[in-house]
């Protein structure tokens, strides 16, 4: 039992010993599948790029390593990245500017074509109103012309028809004239004298018609009865439509 206690302590030894062994060849920092870290985590890809050898000392490859980054350097890092962040952002704020005053003249020159464009519809229909009214004006005018001209052309034939009339009577007057000659010079000669006519009696015609004075209270039936005729007699004798008399004129009436 004794020999046996010894012989796994051995053993334990040579175990513990070739374990250090190993862990002391894997410090030199060879490890082609992960590669080594720097103190904050991060991974070296120079590493990557320049891989050591196997068999290179420690001190080799920690010259291969980059150095780690000093708190100066950090801050000037840090500084840096935020002027080119305030940069990045100034210019994306000028961009936006930039694009909003673009927006601007874009909207201000399209209500100003808008305005424009209103002016000269306003303008064209000015001119056409302008228009219609001097055709308007030039119709009325022309109009007047010719309301003259007919005016001036009935009163022109009116004058004619005058001195027509005026030459017509003209002639009936020296016609009348030779007639009057021609009787004073018949009636100048001696006149026969003429045979005695028997003496006729005298007969009394009585006339055809009556003559009435209307007054306001005749009527044609009143008139009928009052000279023994008929109200059809009556009017078709004055050639009346209706009963109707008029106060003041004069009807003749039928015996």
């Amino acid at each position: 039992m004794r020999y046996l206690a010894l012989t796994f302590s051995a053993s334990l030894l040579l175990a513990s010993f070739f374990t250090s062994c190993g862990s002391g060849s894997d410090s030199s920092g060879y490890n082609p599948e992960i590669g080594p870290f720097d103190s904050r985590g991060n991974y070296i890809e120079a590493w990557a790029d320049n891989p050591p050898k196997k068999g290179r000392s420690r001190s080799s490859l920690k010259k291969n390593l980059p150095e780690e980054e000093s708190w100066r350097d950090r801050k000037k890092r840090l500084k840096q990245e935020r002027l080119a962040k305030r940069k990045q952002e100034k210019e994306k704020e000028e961009q936006r500017l930039l694009a909003k005053r673009k927006k601007a003249e874009n909207l201000k020159r399209e209500k100003e074509e808008l305005i424009q464009a209103q002016r000269d519809r306003v303008a064209r229909q000015e001119q056409e109103q302008r228009l219609q009214l001097e055709q308007d004006q030039a119709r009325l005018r022309k109009a007047e012309t010719d309301r003259k001209k007919r005016i001036e052309q009935r009163h022109a034939e009116a004058q004619k028809a005058r001195d027509q009339q005026r030459k017509e009577w003209a002639r009936q007057v020296q016609r009348d004239k030779k007639r009057a000659a021609e009787r004073k010079k018949i009636a100048s000669k001696p006149k026969p004298k003429p045979k005695p006519k028997p003496k006729v009696k005298p007969v009394k015609v009585q006339p055809k018609y009556r003559y009435h004075r209307v007054t306001r209270s005749d009527t044609l039936w009143g008139l009928s009865k009052k000279y023994g005729t008929s109200v059809s007699n009556i009017k078709k004798t004055n050639g009346l439509r209706s009963n109707t008399i008029r106060n003041g004129s004069t009807l003749k009436i039928p015996r």
